[in-house]
């Protein structure tokens, strides 16, 4: 109990459904499989390593290196695509904030009276909570305020 109360982030998986769970498990393996798809040329060169396949045979034989080469022709214009579309964003950013010191606008601060009301507290107990550098606020189940 008291290890959901100390906890930084709300966790609480018996409150979740059957399809987020099985979601959530379902983006876990497909991240785990994209993975080892990225990790597959660190496995080829183990295999390699450990007598599975023949450098030789696979890059001279089954001319693997014109393969090779197609591949790294292909991943330099996937990054020179890459680079142009973050190159236009930037040059798109800068253009349409150009002269303005700050992009973001910021919310209007809540009223200290509007602020006690919402939690049901005096005015004072607010303006301390605004003062104090960090404060903790514990909820029960039903995410009521505990004091």
């Amino acid at each position: 109990m008291s290890d959901q109360i100390d906890a930084p982030v709300i966790s609480r998986p018996d409150r979740q459904s059957t399809g987020q769970r099985y979601g959530q498990r379902l983006l876990t393996l497909l991240f785990w499989l994209f993975t080892v798809y990225l990790l597959r040329p660190l496995i080829t060169l183990i295999a390699w390593a450990s007598g599975l396949h023949l450098f030789s045979e696979v890059m001279l034989e089954e001319q693997g290196l014109v393969s090779l080469l197609h591949l790294l022709g292909s991943y330099a214009m996937t990054i020179a695509a890459i680079g142009a579309a973050l190159g236009g964003w930037a040059i798109y950013n800068l253009l349409r904030f150009r002269g303005r010191n700050k992009r973001i606008h910021h919310p209007k601060p809540v009223p200290l009276e509007e602020e006690a009301a919402h939690y049901g507290l005096d005015n004072e107990t607010v303006r301390e909570w605004r003062n104090a550098p960090r404060i903790v606020m514990h909820y029960d189940r039903e995410g009521n305020l505990l004091l």
